[in-house]
Parts: structure tokens; C-alpha cells; sequence
């Protein structure tokens, strides 16, 4: 496997910082000067991206992919959830259906959430049997490509997406200024990765390990605070970025819990009704969210006409 050192802010370019230890086995590095944090060395994107990597079949390829079946009707249902409040805060900033382009796309659910509420909608996915699935077993419009060899055109689309993409890139705030070049101007970018300041990152040591390290993929990690001024170096103008944990159903109330990572709250929830208890989460949700410490990052910013 061929492994590429990081000398220097993936971010910002600087190469002052400090060693941030995350368990007894991990540590990454945060940069002095814009305050990301990112890996000290990441495997080649080809011993990770490998036909499978999403389905839950990638590691026997390689060390890398998801660890479970993302087509499992039950996981369906919560990345269709997911996939509605990523549209619905897309909305919040833009509020007329037009149309939305998904990099990186996978199987596809957040263009059938973006579908079904209106929008017209277009996906880019490298890896071809999960561009194929979207295409074939989905009926969207999905290019196998990586977006600058997919032939669509520049500044035509009202919305960019991409979700849990940015962190396993090199060159964040390129590839920011990048998708940015396929919105039209006025248009906006829209980007969710994981949250280095979450609850769940900070009391992972606990539960053995956040989630969301993933030594060797995961390249940068962001905060809300470090993702806006991303988009700022990218050219571009935050609008609305915040923090959530998407805890709810079809999650049982123990995993919800455990996202949110209020486990000692689970002997006095269990005994109320379902509707109180779902509530108490929704509260620990947007508790979490107003403090920047929720399980993930979302931003929304805006390309400059």
C-alpha cells in the first residue's frame, strides 16, 4: 500500500502545529495558523476506492470501506431521513426547487430526496458499480466519473453538493473552488463531513474510538468553524453552517443515545412514552447542535456572481 505524508496544513498550507492525541494508537495533527486538524499521512486514493467500497464489501479488497451494507432496507430508511433534512437546510437558504448536482454521490438517496421534493437532479460517482446501481437499479441521472472529466457543463446548476467527500480529499479548499465552478454564480455549495468537535469525537475514547477517524482515509477534519473558513479561502461565502446528529428513527432509542452519546440517559427514557422520549432526544439534538458539538458539520455557502 502506498502512503503519502502530510507536511503541511491541508487547508491553509502552513506547516506549524501540534499533535492532537485522539486514543492510545492515533493522533493527528492541528494546524496552528487556521486550526484544522488533519491525518499525518494518508493511503493512495486507489488502494481505497475500490468497486464495492460503499456496499459493504470493500475491505475484502482492500483495508478501506464501509463496514456494513448501506442497502440493508433499515439503513435505507435512515439515509433517506438524512437525506431529507440535508434538502430541507439546502432549501432553508434557497428556497426555490431548481437544480442540484450530488458529488460523489454513492447509490444515489440524496438524489432521490432532492427528486422527490422538486428538484431536477444530476450525480457524479467514480466508483461504477455504485454509479451503476444509482443509474440502473434508481433510474437518475448519474455520470461515472470524477466531476472534471464528466462533460457537464460549468455554472449550471443552482445547487453543488457533496457529502462525506471533503475529508478524504488532499486539497480541501481546491476542490472546494473546484465544485464551485459548476454552480451558477449566485448559486450555492453545499458540504457535510464530520465533526472533530463532536460530543462523540471528544468522549470516543470511552467507546473504542470515533468512528470518523478512519486512520489513512480521512485526510482533514473539520469543525464548524474550520469548514467556513474553508469556504473562505475557497472564494466562497458561508451562509449557514451548523452541527447536527440526524438522531431519530428507524435508530432504536439506544443507538440514538449512543450517537448522541447521553447513554446514562437510557434508563429514564426507556420507561417514558415513545413520543416523550423521542422529544428528550430531539432536545439533545439541537443541545448539541447550538454548541457546535453534534455529531457532523453542514455548511451551505454562497458562489459570488
Amino acid at each position: 500500500m502506498k502512503v503519502h505524508e502530510v507536511t503541511a496544513c491541508p487547508v491553509c498550507g502552513a506547516e506549524q502545529s501540534r499533535e492532537v492525541r485522539i486514543s492510545l494508537e492515533h493522533s493527528v495533527r492541528r494546524c496552528a495558523v487556521c486550526n484544522a486538524a488533519y491525518s499525518p499521512s494518508y493511503a493512495d486514493p486507489g488502494d481505497i476506492y475500490v468497486d464495492d467500497y460503499l456496499l459493504g464489501k470493500g475491505r475484502q479488497e482492500s483495508p478501506f470501506g464501509i463496514h456494513f451494507d448501506m442497502l440493508h432496507p433499515r439503513f435505507q430508511e435512515y439515509l433517506s431521513r438524512v437525506a431529507r433534512l440535508r434538502m430541507e437546510a439546502i432549501e432553508r437558504v434557497l428556497p426555490e426547487r431548481g437544480s442540484f448536482l450530488d458529488v460523489g454521490c454513492g447509490t444515489g438517496e440524496v438524489l432521490i430526496a432532492a427528486r422527490e421534493r422538486g428538484w431536477t437532479v444530476t450525480g457524479v460517482e467514480p466508483i461504477a458499480k455504485e454509479a451503476a446501481f444509482a443509474r440502473d437499479e434508481r433510474g437518475l441521472d448519474v455520470r461515472t466519473a470524477l466531476l472534471e472529466e464528466s462533460g457537464l457543463p460549468e455554472r449550471s446548476f443552482d445547487a453543488v453538493g457533496a457529502f462525506h467527500v471533503l475529508e478524504h480529499i488532499a486539497k480541501p479548499t481546491g476542490f472546494l473552488a473546484s465544485i464551485a465552478r459548476w454552480a451558477r454564480p449566485g448559486g450555492y455549495v453545499a458540504i457535510e463531513v464530520p465533526n472533530f468537535d463532536s460530543r462523540l469525537r471528544k468522549r470516543s475514547e470511552k467507546f473504542g474510538g470515533w468512528r470518523h477517524l478512519r486512520p489513512l482515509e480521512h485526510i482533514t477534519h473539520f469543525t464548524p468553524a474550520t469548514l467556513g473558513d474553508a469556504f473562505t479561502r475557497a472564494g466562497l461565502e458561508p451562509v449557514a453552517v451548523g452541527s447536527p446528529s440526524y438522531a431519530g428513527p428507524p435508530q432504536t432509542l439506544d443507538e440514538a443515545l449512543d450517537d448522541l452519546v447521553r447513554a446514562r440517559w437510557k434508563p429514564g427514557l426507556a420507561i417514558l412514552p415513545k413520543p416523550l422520549a423521542w422529544r428528550a432526544v430531539r432536545a439533545f439534538d439541537r443541545h448539541d447542535d447550538r454548541r457546535d458539538a453534534g455529531m457532523v458539520v453542514f455548511g451551505v455557502a454562497r458562489v459570488r456572481g
